[in-house]
């Protein structure tokens, strides 16, 4: 599948996946969230591909079900926690 990832500007590191360049059919609520999209990448999508912090499989699944998957910034709790992990599994 070729996918769009679109940057939101209301908010650092919130992203959303399309199937398609077209926007225009995303819900108002959404899209009043995300602020003004820019295109920040363009690629092939497949089930086994290693995204940064996505599962390529989830994303897949939600571009089929609902037309778009949105990515958004890791909390600072989420950050700390797979810090955590990471350090107690070095020990």
């Amino acid at each position: 599948m070729l996918c769009y990832v679109y940057k939101g500007s209301k908010r650092e590191g919130l992203y959303i996946y399309l199937a398609t360049q077209d926007t225009s059919n995303l819900p108002e609520t959404l899209l009043n969230s995300l602020g003004s999209l820019t295109l920040a990448l363009q690629f092939e999508l497949t089930a086994d591909k290693k995204l940064h912090k996505e599962d390529a499989a989830k994303v897949i699944e939600s571009i089929q079900t609902q037309g778009y998957h949105v990515q958004v910034p890791d909390t600072v709790e989420s950050l700390l926690a797979r810090h955590k992990v990471k350090t107690s599994k070095s020990e």
